[in-house]
């Protein structure tokens, strides 16, 4: 019986996206216990340390330093002391845990799989709204197995979280076109809140959402996107407010001079993007003469990304054929078929672009197949635009894009299936 034979009856539909489900779920425990246990040791030693010590270990010793009563602060070689370095929702997940748990592996692992299960989940609601369940279905199971997510899940990282919650938002959005209610847009901006609070990146994507409702609403549009826009200010409200009267400023996070400054050097083309970022951040902090940064360590917070910023657009004045190549490094770096930052490990960059790189070229192709549902999809394209446009400007690794990753799966499942679909047609038509 095919996929068609399948989904064609609603209990084995959802049977069969339990089975989708459960397998995601159970894939991410294992593989998360065993990388974090040392019992794959070509995938690096560091994960034999713990989920506490291995990954985005700022996150963990944000964590750990609120939930020991020393606030959302931690001190940097480099930045000096930070206060709001970070979006907090992350940190503040692992702060619930630390406070239960302590430094123990299993309840982190166990969440962030759950986290990745849902991405499954709603990769086939989002399939679904737009295309059917043939295609949810597909892309569900393509989610499910993706080896990138099974094994990134359970990283000290904010990818998986922000990854469901920029998927539950953009499932809303859809739900708030076809139903017109305004508790679905109303959602909409209480999870796009949730999703910025945890990685700034759709900031950008804000203005293009409110465009998207202005043009397919139909009936009682601008009462949704009012209510689409109080979701959004209740959520983050309280952390801009906090932001405001610590720092003089209602940003999300203070260093995105810092971040400018990271991906607008003199040394960011040296090695990147097969090196780190970090590894080229390093080497233009080094070449700032000593006396610089005798000035920069005795400014504020503030004005520390202040200092930063003005370095980066003094850079980006003087040196504009530079940053034109940069931009189209890193723009290959976020979008390309190797793994960036090239590792060592040739098992995991191998198996990144044999995975990828057919979810790209397909994805591609189902984008031009499916031109008629351009007004759905147009919600998602803003979410690519957006982090295109930041990622040419600041910097991007294979990791910030992956988010991306489940819509492209949904475009490659709905390829497979118009390609089938035409060519049975096409065999049918023969034999007729």
């Amino acid at each position: 019986m095919g996929l068609s034979g399948l989904v064609s009856n609603e209990k084995r539909v959802k049977y069969l996206l339990f089975i989708v489900v459960a397998t995601a779920f159970l894939l991410r425990v294992v593989v998360g216990m065993s990388l974090y246990s040392g019992y794959l040791p070509f995938l690096g030693g560091c994960h034999a340390k713990g989920f506490w010590e291995c990954g985005y270990v700022e996150y963990a010793e944000l964590a750990i330093n609120f939930a020991e009563g020393k606030g959302f602060h931690r001190v940097d070689e480099m930045l000096g002391e930070l206060w709001s370095a970070r979006a907090p929702l992350y940190p503040l997940i692992l702060a619930g845990l630390y406070s239960i748990f302590g430094k123990n592996s299993i309840p982190p692992i166990l969440l962030q799989s759950l986290i990745g299960t849902l991405t499954v989940l709603f990769t086939y609601f989002i399939a679904k709204e737009i295309f059917n369940k043939r295609v949810g279905i597909l892309a569900s199971i393509l989610a499910a197995i993706y080896p990138y997510y099974v094994f990134h899940d359970t990283s000290l990282q904010d990818t998986a979280p922000f990854t469901f919650l920029t998927a539950v938002a953009i499932f809303l959005f859809l739900k708030s076109k076809k139903t017109g209610y305004l508790s679905h847009s109303f959602l909409a901006g209480i999870f796009l809140a949730l999703a910025i609070l945890l990685k700034v990146t759709p900031t950008a994507f804000l203005p293009f959402a409110i465009l998207w409702l202005a043009l397919v609403i139909e009936n009682n549009r601008i009462k949704i996107i009012l209510a689409m826009l109080l979701g959004f200010i209740v959520i983050s409200a309280p952390w801009l407010i906090r932001n405001y009267h610590f720092h003089g400023k209602p940003s999300f996070v203070i260093h995105s001079g810092t971040h400018l400054w990271w991906g607008q050097n003199p040394y960011l083309l040296s090695g990147y993007p097969y090196e780190h970022i970090d590894r080229m951040t390093e080497k233009a902090w080094a070449a700032i003469p000593d006396k610089e940064k005798e000035e920069y360590r005795r400014l504020s917070e503030v004005e520390r990304d202040n200092w930063f910023k003005q370095k980066a657009v003094q850079f980006m004045k003087e040196n504009p054929l530079l940053v034109l190549k940069g931009a189209f490094l890193k723009i290959y770096a976020a979008f390309g078929w190797r793994f960036s930052p090239q590792g060592s490990d040739w098992v995991k960059n191998v198996s990144y672009t044999i995975t990828y790189l057919p979810i790209l070229l397909l994805g591609i192709i189902g984008a031009f197949l499916a031109i008629d549902k351009w007004r759905e999809l147009s919600i998602i394209y803003s979410l690519f635009f957006t982090f295109t446009v930041i990622s040419a400007v600041f910097f991007a690794h294979t990791s910030h894009r992956v988010y991306l990753d489940i819509y492209l799966m949904i475009l490659s499942s709905y390829a497979i299936i118009k390609i089938r679909d035409s060519y049975f047609s096409n065999q049918f038509k023969r034999k007729g």
